[in-house]
């Protein structure tokens, strides 16, 4: 194990090395062929776009889905052009919502135990 686990390559601080990129592509999307070939489009997209919208010193990982294959190549760089604006959009104090999280204001969460069951009788 590396005493400067923190450091960016040739003891740069992470602050000042430049973005690194991560890509994935599921087993899902098709053979190792469709898989490199929408990994390659995202490579290069990247390439042209993350010069510009991409902050030094962050990680980012994109994750491949079965459109970036046959997606015309001008819209996947305004795709990225998007989701780097919204990533890097300052968010309001409590603004973003949570996952999943769908409830309106009108809407109330329950109280009761797991998955809706009611919880032990001494909890009455």
């Amino acid at each position: 194990m590396r005493a400067d686990m923190g450091a960016g390559r040739a003891g740069q601080e992470r602050d000042e090395a430049p973005a690194r990129f991560g890509f994935t592509a599921t087993k899902k999307l098709g053979n190792a062929v469709v898989r490199n070939r929408i990994r390659r489009r995202l490579r290069e997209a990247v390439r042209l776009v993350a010069p510009d919208q991409a902050r030094a010193g962050c990680d980012y990982v994109l994750i491949a889905r079965e459109a970036a294959a046959t997606r015309p190549f001008a819209a996947l760089e305004k795709d990225l052009v998007a989701a780097f604006a919204a990533l890097h959009a300052p968010a309001a104090a409590g603004s973003r919502q949570k996952r999943g999280d769908t409830l309106s204001s009108a809407e109330t969460v329950s109280t009761r135990g797991r998955a809706g069951r009611p919880g032990p009788a001494s909890e009455s």
